[in-house]
């Protein structure tokens, strides 16, 4: 992440850290009790898990953008 663009860096840590959050978030809600044996819904636990990597990775991409439109506005500056 070679760049001093502050919007960029926080939109990527902050996709990383929602995709991370979705997939735990995903366990967590994915359990569940019946009559004292536990279990996992694993189609809630993939719900969760793909809408929080799908949305950290929209963020990781946003930043990206951003990184690329400075590194050309550096350039038409340049020249």
């Amino acid at each position: 992440m070679g760049t001093t663009n502050v919007i960029a860096k926080v939109l990527y840590y902050a996709g990383i850290i929602i995709a991370v959050l979705g997939v735990i978030l995903g366990f967590v809600f994915g359990r569940f009790e019946y009559v004292g044996k536990p279990g996992i819904i694993w189609g809630q636990v993939f719900d969760w898990a793909l809408r929080g990597v799908i949305s950290g990775l929209f963020l990781i991409a946003l930043s990206e953008v951003l990184k690329l439109l400075e590194n050309i506005k550096n350039l038409l500056i340049r020249n």
